[in-house]
C-alpha cells in the first residue's frame, strides 16, 4: 500500500464519522521537504481517489489544469513548513468540535483527568492538562497561515492540533496512522466535553 492509498483509507474513515459532510474538510500528505499532496477542493470525501491529490509546494504553487487544492490548503502548507517532522495534516469538520468552539469564549479548551488524552504520544498521564488553541476563524487563508507562525503556540509540540472557531480542527503527525490516532482522540474529548455541558457538569 502506497502512503497516498493509507492516506484514502483514512479519509473514507473520516467521511463514514461524519467528520466531513458536504465535500468539507483537507488533507495532506508530505512529499518531500518542498512539496506536499494536497485534497483538492469540491470532491467528495467519500469518494476520493489518488487522482483527487494535487502536488502543490508550500508555497502555493501548483501545476495542476483541471483541479484546484483545497481553500484551506495554505494551513497544511504552513503546518508542514513550521514543523518538519510533520507528514500528514487532516482537517475535519465534526459536529462536536464545530459546537464546542462556538460555545467557549476563551481562546483554549482545556482537558484534564481524561485517559484518552494519552491518545497524544507526549501525553503519559491522564492528570495531565492539555489545550486544543483555538483561532478566530477567516476567509483569508494566506493571511491565517501567516497569522499562525507569529501565534505559534509551544504546547503544540504535545498536543498538535488547532480548532478554527466555528469550522474545524487540524491535527498533524509524522505518520498517517498517527494523525488518525490523534484525531479520533481529539474527537473524543471534544465529543465528551459537548456532553459535559448537555448534562451541566461544565
Amino acid at each position: 500500500m502506497n502512503n497516498l492509498t493509507e492516506l484514502i483509507e483514512v479519509c473514507h474513515w473520516m467521511n463514514e464519522k461524519n467528520y466531513s459532510p458536504a465535500t468539507s474538510g483537507n488533507y495532506s500528505l508530505r512529499i518531500n521537504e518542498k512539496n506536499l499532496y494536497v485534497s483538492a477542493s469540491g470532491v467528495d470525501k467519500g469518494k476520493l481517489k489518488t487522482s483527487d491529490f494535487i502536488n502543490m509546494d508550500l508555497q502555493g504553487e501548483y501545476t495542476n489544469e483541471t483541479l484546484k487544492p483545497s481553500d484551506e490548503a495554505m494551513i497544511h502548507a504552513k503546518i508542514m513548513e513550521l514543523v518538519p517532522e510533520a507528514n500528514c495534516v487532516l482537517h475535519s469538520h465534526s459536529i462536536a468540535g464545530t459546537a464546542l468552539s462556538m460555545f467557549t469564549k476563551d481562546n483554549q479548551i482545556e482537558f484534564c483527568g481524561f485517559e484518552l488524552q494519552k491518545a497524544f504520544s507526549k501525553i503519559k498521564s491522564h492528570s495531565e492538562t492539555i489545550r486544543f488553541h483555538i483561532f478566530e476563524n477567516t476567509q483569508d487563508i494566506n493571511q491565517f497561515a501567516n497569522e499562525l507562525e507569529h501565534n505559534w503556540k509551544e504546547d503544540f509540540s504535545n498536543t498538535p492540533c488547532l480548532i478554527l472557531r466555528g469550522h474545524g480542527i487540524y491535527v498533524w503527525a509524522e505518520s498517517i496512522q498517527r494523525a488518525k490516532r490523534f484525531l479520533e482522540g481529539a474527537e473524543f474529548l471534544m465529543a465528551v466535553r459537548v456532553e459535559q455541558i448537555k448534562m451541566g457538569l461544565k
